[in-house]
């Protein structure tokens, strides 16, 4: 997943998302290792950070 600057540059079918999306939001500060909260329409999932890595 790659977290984009504004909503209209997302391209989710590069596996890009708006840094306002949920899943971005849900990321934010989180570390390697962390396991975030992801509220859902059918809940609350539970994801594992595994690796950050920073492109330019």
């Amino acid at each position: 997943m790659n977290a984009r600057s504004g909503a209209d540059e997302a391209r989710q079918d590069q596996g890009e998302v708006s840094w306002v999306s949920p899943i971005a939001r849900a990321l934010h500060k989180a570390t390697e290792g962390d396991v975030v909260k992801l509220r859902t329409p059918s809940g609350v999932e539970e994801i594992e950070v595994i690796e950050i890595t920073y492109t330019s």
